[in-house]
C-alpha cells in the first residue's frame, strides 16, 4: 500500500542528502536483493535499516554513518517505508560518482521523496511502512571465526556454480578454513591454511565445525564487497552464518546472516 505521507509528532522530520551514484547504488542494490521493500532509518548519526528476505533465509543489516554522504542535514528522528526496486530503477539514470541528491519534508502538501540526478528531479511516493518487519539478529555463540579476502569466496563461489546449489564451510583447530562443495559427479574444494595462505588473514575455532549454506544467498549478500575487501565469517556446527564486511573506508557496514541447510539423516 503506498502513502502519500509519513505520520510526524511535533516538528516535521527532514532530510536533505548528497551521496554519490556508486555509493547509493550498491547499497540500494544489496538491499533490493534481499526484500523488495522494507524501512530506513535515520537520525543524526546517519541511516540504518535491517532486513530478512521472504524466505527467511537470508538477513541484511547496513549501516551507513553520516560521513559516507557527501552532504547529510536531518531534522528528527524518523523511518521511512520505500520501494527499493523502484529507488534502483531510478537510480540507474546516475553514472559513475556524480552526486545524487535525496530530499523529504513531513511538513507540506507533497510529502514524496524528492530525488536529484543532474537536471532530473524524480518524485517517488512512500509506503506505508505498518506491518513491515523489524528483524534483529539474533544472540549466537559461534565458535569459529575467519577473515578472508573476499576474492578467495567470490572465486570458490564462481567454481560451485557448475557443481551444486550449496556448499560446506568447515574449519578445523590445525587453522583450516575449507569451502567444499559436491554434485552428483563432481566436486568443489577451497583450502586456506592459516600462516601459509595470505588471503587467510586470520583463523580462530574451538573445534571442527561444518555447515551447509545456499549459494544463491551467499553471492547476493557478498555482491557489494570489494575484491580486496577483508570478510569477518563466523559459524558453527549446523548453526547460522554471519559476515561482516566494510565500505567507503568503514563508512557503510554490512553485516549479513545466513541460516543453515540441515541434512537429512
Amino acid at each position: 500500500m503506498e502513502n502519500e505521507s509519513t505520520t510526524s509528532q511535533g516538528n516535521a522530520n527532514t532530510l536533505d542528502m548528497n551521496i554519490k551514484a556508486s555509493t547509493i547504488k550498491t547499497i540500494v542494490g544489496a538491499l533490493s536483493s534481499i526484500s523488495k521493500d522494507g524501512k530506513l532509518g535515520f537520525n543524526n548519526d546517519g541511516i540504518k535499516t535491517a532486513l530478512v528476505d521472504p524466505s527467511h533465509v537470508a538477513m541484511l543489516n547496513i549501516n551507513i554513518r553520516k560521513e559516507a554522504m557527501e552532504e547529510y542535514n536531518i531534522g528528527g528522528d524518523f523511518e521511512l517505508a520505500l520501494d527499493f526496486d523502484k529507488l534502483s530503477a531510478i537510480l540507474k539514470l546516475a553514472t559513475g560518482d556524480e552526486p545524487v541528491g535525496i530530499h523529504y519534508s513531513s511538513d507540506g502538501e507533497d510529502t514524496r521523496m524528492l530525488i536529484e540526478i543532474d537536471n532530473i528531479k524524480r518524485r517517488m511516493s512512500l509506503l506505508d511502512p505498518q506491518g513491515m518487519p523489524d528483524p534483529k539478529i539474533p544472540d549466537l555463540e559461534l565458535n569459529a571465526e575467519a577473515k578472508v579476502r573476499a576474492s578467495s569466496i567470490m572465486r570458490a563461489m564462481r567454481a560451485v556454480q557448475s557443481v551444486t546449489d550449496n556448499f560446506n564451510v568447515i574449519g578445523t583447530k590445525d587453522g583450516t578454513f575449507n569451502i567444499h562443495a559436491e554434485g552428483d559427479t563432481d566436486q568443489v574444494d577451497l583450502t586456506l591454511k592459516k600462516g601459509v595462505n595470505e588471503e587467510l588473514v586470520d583463523f580462530k575455532t574451538t573445534g571442527k565445525t561444518k555447515s551447509i549454506f545456499s549459494l544463491e544467498f551467499t553471492e547476493l549478500i557478498l555482491k557489494p564487497a570489494l575484491a580486496d575487501t577483508v570478510l569477518v565469517i563466523k559459524w558453527g556446527t549446523d548453526q547460522p552464518i554471519i559476515y561482516k564486511y566494510e565500505l567507503e573506508d568503514g563508512k557503510v557496514k554490512f553485516l549479513c546472516l545466513l541460516a543453515p541447510r540441515i541434512e537429512e539423516e
